[in-house]
């Protein structure tokens, strides 16, 4: 039972708390000790350190669980043909058996529009006795678990150990059917069901976290009201529902938003008859003698990309955005905070006359230095981005701001140079070395994928001496950088998001062969049976956790197998769009619906024998004018359209 804002730590659990900024009154002595480390870092290369102008995280935190829904039975209950499966086309999970002289059938459905979950059992006899509780999370404090009446349970409590933590609360009640002798009891925060044949439980909770209370008059306290109330009128909105009503709008708003005109084709051929962990086992099995005609890798692959989608669907709608586990981790601390890292900070300065990010580093590698290349990379696309948003909202009284992130632009450095050993630099200065080619991060190649300072690279763009550098040379140091970081087993960690990526970035080359191994072997090594993502930092069987990255960038790799439309710097460029890029042979035949891509564009496409046999581009949300130009090619097309907005053209 989680709450997608619920935080243990931070300014809630400790008054002191300011997010590991230091105080104003140390800020000259902080600017001062910045001042001499750029000076060491120009001067040397590297520093050895960040010369103290970093900050002890303090009181942080983690997100954190509220509790565990209990359900119990009596004991000795024979049961037989078990199943429980997620139905993706409708977002509800499903279980059905036997038992004797009863079949019994339950849905979990979590509801966006109720902003509530529910569990609904029904039987053909009535239950005997079946109850209802809360499990508390060991590590929180204040935990009080109780009946308001009959029908439902409230746990309050506040997140954290210290007593002073964020306020949450979580209320769940039961409806049961109108059977003869169908009671309902609570007592000691257990509810007890009895003699029903329809039992529906529901319950939503919230906390006192209000994201506009962190501003500077609010003390960036982030604290709003008690939750009760609203959690209250919630459930009683959603009580006054039929069962039958509250799955029609549910179904109803998730297929709307998780796009019910979006539709993957593969070649996948549904085969129920095998369990989703059979077919990944199976899968494995394959994997290790090299056997690759089984129609089930294709439904277990096209599984993983409808999962992934579904997932970030699932995860990304609430208070705040998806964390590292989504709304799916356990207990009263999450790997890694489960929160969000931010990767850019934006101090910049000059260095041989250009712009330049100082003090950076690469992720996870020791070099404190300047001018890293995906910091600069990151930078020259926000300012494109600055550019491009306020030629469609108008520039207002931005239009002084919009100049001097031009004339900034034009100085900066672009983080793009081929190094020593051919590969893409990592940093400004060649450090590269054989210490940590097979490193899991390739963050020099985000403007390769997901990004564009590569992808669309234009010889003699902004910073780029003219005739000193090409697009094909970044690809070709590009492959030659995928080539020395391996695929993604290092010795500093096993990650599935590694391969993924690693996927998506073949893909980006065109390679089908190098992006279908490096998918499949993510498959076989870093994902369970329950098609969760897997990620274990210290190669311990006890240690193995669960990372959400695997499972969400899954679905963009394959897609960026099908059909990619990078970024350009300028909206008035041509979009060119390529269409089955690095299409596997096990993907042959196939077909992708109403896939959306820049520029408020939508793609319909099918293939067969590797090779395009239809293709109509929609415009219903263009952006960059009412008319824009687009390549379109494949294997077997080449076309430069001039799209206007609701145009629906045939290209194939």
């Amino acid at each position: 039972m989680n709450l997608d804002d619920l935080w243990a730590g931070g300014p809630f659990s400790s008054p002191t708390y300011n997010g590991a900024n230091w105080n104003a009154s140390y800020a000259p002595t902080v600017h001062e000790k910045l001042k001499a480390l750029r000076n060491t870092i120009f001067a040397n290369g590297t520093a050895p350190d960040l010369n103290g102008i970093t900050t002890d995280a303090g009181d942080y935190g983690t997100f954190s669980s509220a509790g565990n829904l209990v359900i119990a039975r009596g004991g000795g209950i024979d049961y037989s043909n078990y199943t429980r499966w997620l139905d993706m086309d409708q977002g509800i999970i499903r279980s059905t058996w036997k038992e004797t002289k009863n079949d019994v059938r339950r849905e979990y459905i979590c509801s966006y529009p109720e902003r509530l979950c529910s569990h609904m059992t029904s039987s053909t006899t009535p239950f005997p006795q079946v109850s209802y509780s809360i499990e508390t999370i060991q590590g929180h404090s204040n935990l009080q678990l109780g009946c308001q009446d009959n029908s439902t349970l409230v746990l309050r409590g506040n997140a954290g150990s210290n007593g002073a933590g964020m306020l949450y609360e979580i209320v769940g009640r039961v409806q049961v059917s109108k059977t003869t002798g169908a009671s309902t009891t609570c007592s000691a925060g257990v509810i007890t069901v009895s003699n029903a044949t329809d039992i529906w439980f529901t319950w939503t909770g919230g906390t006192e976290y209000n994201i506009d209370a962190g501003t500077a008059d609010q003390h960036y306290s982030f604290k709003g009201p008690d939750p009760h109330s609203s959690i209250l009128k919630r459930l009683s909105s959603a009580s006054s529902l039929s069962y039958s009503s509250f799955v029609q709008r549910h179904v109803k708003d998730y297929t709307t938003g998780t796009s019910q005109n979006f539709q993957l084709d593969i070649g996948q051929k549904p085969d129920w008859s095998r369990s989703t962990d059979q077919l990944i086992e199976d899968y494995k099995e394959q994997q290790l003698s090299g056997q690759r005609g089984d129609t089930g890798r294709t439904l277990l692959e096209w599984l993983f990309f409808n999962f992934g989608r579904h997932l970030m669907f699932g995860s990304a709608r609430g208070n705040l955005p998806a964390n590292l586990q989504g709304v799916w981790s356990q207990g009263s601390w999450a790997p890694w905070s489960g929160d969000y890292h931010d990767a850019l900070q934006l101090d910049r300065n000059t260095n041989d006359g250009s712009l330049v990010a100082v003090p950076c580093n690469s992720p996870e590698l020791p070099q404190t230095t300047f001018g890293c290349a995906h910091w600069q990379q990151l930078i020259w696309e926000l300012f494109n981005s600055v550019e491009k948003a306020l030629q469609i909202l108008g520039t207002g009284g931005e239009q002084s701001f919009l100049l001097e992130v031009q004339k900034k632009r034009l100085r900066l450095d672009r983080g793009l140079r081929i190094g020593a050993e051919s590969q893409v630099q990592e940093w400004k200065l060649d450090f590269d070395n054989s210490a940590h080619l097979d490193h899991r991060h390739l963050s020099h190649l985000t403007g390769l994928y997901p990004s564009y300072s590569i992808a669309s690279f234009v010889p003699g763009s902004d910073g780029i001496k003219p005739g000193s550098l090409t697009r094909q040379a970044l690809l070709t140091a590009s492959t030659t950088t995928l080539i020395q970081r391996g695929i993604g087993t290092a010795p500093d960690a096993d990650a599935g998001w590694g391969k993924i990526w690693r996927a998506a970035c073949w893909a980006q080359l065109g390679n089908s062969t190098r992006f279908y191994d490096q998918l499949s072997y993510a498959i076989s090594r870093n994902f369970a049976a329950n098609l969760f993502s897997l990620y274990n930092p210290f190669n311990t069987a006890e240690n193995t956790l669960f990372q959400m990255d695997a499972n969400g960038g899954f679905p963009a790799a394959v897609l960026n197998a099908l059909i990619q439309a990078p970024d350009t710097q300028y909206l008035s460029e041509t979009l060119t769009i390529t269409l089955l890029p690095a299409l596997p042979t096990s993907w042959s035949q196939g077909a992708l619906r109403g896939v959306r891509v820049r520029r408020g564009l939508e793609v319909d496409m099918a293939w067969k024998a590797g090779s395009l046999t239809a293709v109509t581009l929609k415009a219903p949300r263009l952006q960059g004018g009412k008319q824009i130009k687009v390549i379109v090619k494949g294997k077997n097309l080449n076309k430069e359209l001039l799209v206007g907005r609701g145009n629906v053209t045939k290209v194939l």
